[in-house]
């Protein structure tokens, strides 16, 4: 990276603000891709298990849809 430095005796680096700027919005980018693959795959699991249980003539266990949205809707 152009324009750090290192700070001797410290442990500690200087970074240009838009640099870090630059970074730190890089770093949300990739948090909410993890966070939304992570998401795909549990639904994926989710979808996954229903068919099954579908297939061997089980009912499927768990909520119904509404309770599932109102679930996600207050999931913050």
């Amino acid at each position: 990276m152009e324009n750090v430095q290192l700070i001797e005796g410290k442990n500690a680096v200087l970074v240009p603000i838009k640099k870090w700027e630059r970074v730190q919005s890089e770093l949300v980018r990739l948090r909410k891709k993890v966070y939304k693959a992570k998401v795909l795959s549990d639904l994926r699991t989710a979808i996954i298990s229903i068919e099954t249980e579908i297939r061997n003539g089980d009912e499927p266990k768990g909520i119904d849809a509404r309770e599932f949205i109102d679930g996600l809707i207050n999931e913050k």
